[in-house]
């Protein structure tokens, strides 16, 4: 896997977890008169002290799936779309590595990470860099049969 679809998938893993979240929140421990139509009401309502972050979970999530495809597309292989996808992952991910938890502060660097390696090497995989090993002493005297 190459660094463009590992940008994609973890952008459509962030899209998918978004998705998750809304689901987890409007149908999870509803009163028995309250329907998940009133509590995504009330989600979405200023009443609600944390309806920004809900917007702004939907355009994140929205983001996402859209910056996932395009880097699954033909088009992600011109430099200007990657630079653009890369851009636009690090607005996104700059106030969500501001006001989220560890958790998904990671997954946002993640996102940022592959995105830039995605454009200086777009064909390349993501390896560690380690030392290679030399033959120890008795495997450079064991001869084969």
């Amino acid at each position: 896997m190459n660094n463009r679809q590992t940008a994609g998938l973890i952008l459509l893993l962030l899209a998918i977890m978004h998705i998750g979240i809304w689901i987890i929140f409007i149908t999870v421990s509803n009163p028995a008169d309250v329907t998940w139509l009133n509590n995504l009401k009330y989600l979405m309502s200023t009443q609600n002290e944390i309806s920004p972050f809900f917007y702004a979970s939907i355009l994140s999530a929205v983001f996402s799936f859209f910056a996932g495809i395009t880097y699954f597309s033909k088009a992600s292989t011109s430099k200007q779309v990657l630079l653009l996808l890369l851009l636009l992952c690090v607005v996104q991910a700059i106030p969500a590595i501001w006001f989220l938890g560890w958790d998904l502060k990671a997954i946002y660097s993640a996102t940022m990470l592959f995105s830039y390696l995605a454009y200086k090497n777009p064909n390349k995989s993501f390896k560690f860099a380690h030392k290679k090993r030399g033959l120890d002493a008795a495997q450079k005297t064991r001869r084969a049969p």
